[in-house]
């Protein structure tokens, strides 16, 4: 029992966001050292030295991972049309709705109408 510290050294091999150009504040030989060091890749290295993950298995775990997302992402877009009109949430929140509240909804209202139709390309 006690207390416990533990400190994670890391290192952000990826750039921030996909606007994001890393070359602009660190060189590329800067990254290498800490591709060494990537935890994914030195467990998998050791598992395999080991007999305990092949290749075939590490394939069949992405592809399994990349369904898994894409029915998340799946849910997740059809959530997102079932819900995509904010204005229920206004309603049922007070037996009588707040002036307040009523210009908020309007002006959302307003707002949502003069919002150019968005075209659903997410791929």
């Amino acid at each position: 029992g006690g207390a416990s510290l533990i400190e994670c050294v890391t290192y952000r091999m990826m750039m921030h966001t996909t606007a994001d150009d890393p070359k602009r504040y660190r060189k590329d030989e800067d990254v290498e050292p800490w591709k060494k060091r990537d935890p994914i890749q030195r467990f998998q290295k050791y598992l395999k030295d080991r007999g305990l993950l092949s290749d075939q298995k590490i394939e069949e775990l992405e592809a399994q991972v990349k369904e898994e997302i894409q029915q998340a992402v799946e849910h997740a877009e059809a959530l997102m049309k079932k819900f995509s009109d904010p204005l229920p949430m206004f309603e049922h929140a007070y037996a009588e709705m707040p002036a307040y509240l009523k210009e908020q909804r309007e002006e959302l209202r307003q707002e949502l109408a003069e919002m150019p139709a968005k075209e659903e390309d997410h791929g």
